[in-house]
């Protein structure tokens, strides 16, 4: 059996404000996070962490699981238990979360 998936964003934008965005692919309800960039214009200390909550509180919401192949993204989670149900327990294990 063969998954396809295409590149997907999940964005944090207020007032026509886009604060930064989440790449992601997704593959049933696992979801490979590859990138989470913010705004440069916008830098206010604590965004990429605002921004990575928004996007793993949507996630779980969803019912989907996370693999963290974002560095940020792996080291946000890795350093918020209130989320490590969200990683996969396989990705909880490679990349030393919880």
């Amino acid at each position: 059996m063969q998954m396809e998936s295409e590149a997907q964003r999940f964005e944090w934008s207020e007032d026509g404000r886009l604060f930064g965005f989440v790449d992601y692919y997704r593959f049933g309800n696992i979801v490979v996070i590859t990138h989470t960039e913010t705004n440069p214009a916008w830098s206010e200390k604590g965004l990429g962490s605002r921004l990575a909550a928004k996007a793993v509180t949507w996630m779980e919401a969803e019912g989907l699981r996370i693999v963290p192949v974002c560095s940020f993204m792996a080291h946000f989670l890795r350093t918020h238990a209130e989320y490590h149900d969200v990683v996969t327990p396989a990705a909880r294990k490679i990349f030393q979360i919880g």
